[in-house]
């Protein structure tokens, strides 16, 4: 299977298999979609436009033409089709265990997206003390000035 769209709803889920076929020979020969259906909801082919016809799609089964311009367009809906519960779960679990990344991967990145934020904060508290800094200089030098020179530019 190439695809698979997941519709999260704890009343309803949907389990959406796609196959892609870029060739029309791919598509004549190839017949290991039958292999997937057991694990989906819905079923659909995707190819280029009008590269397979509405007709030599089995009923169970539906089309999605890819245009050129990237648009797609559902030739044929996938109508609803009842899973073998026990391989759905089977390919539940596989996603889960297998394809979402480790305990250890999910806390490395965790880590290094604590540090990075630490660097982030060390390096704005270096800034704001570099303002401050000025601040302080510039206030100090407006202080160092005569009294009465301020009082001439209208200041103080």
């Amino acid at each position: 299977m190439d695809g698979l769209a997941v519709k999260i709803s704890w009343t309803k889920p949907e389990f959406t298999g796609y196959e892609i076929k870029i060739s029309r020979g791919d598509f004549l020969r190839d017949k290991k979609h039958n292999e997937y259906l057991p694990y989906c909801t819905g079923f659909s082919f995707a190819c280029p436009d009008k590269m397979i016809k509405k007709d030599e799609v089995e009923d169970n089964i539906g089309l999605i033409y890819c245009r050129e311009d990237g648009s797609l367009r559902t030739v044929k809906k996938a109508p609803s089709i009842k899973p073998d519960t026990e391989a759905l779960n089977y390919l539940l679990r596989y996603l889960v265990y297998y394809r979402s990344g480790s305990n250890r991967q999910q806390i490395e990145a965790a880590a290094k997206r604590v540090l990075l934020e630490q660097r982030n904060v060390r390096e704005e508290k270096r800034k704001a003390i570099k303002y401050q800094n000025s601040l302080y200089d510039l206030r100090n030098r407006y202080y160092s000035i005569p009294h009465d020179v301020r009082k001439k530019y209208g200041e103080g």
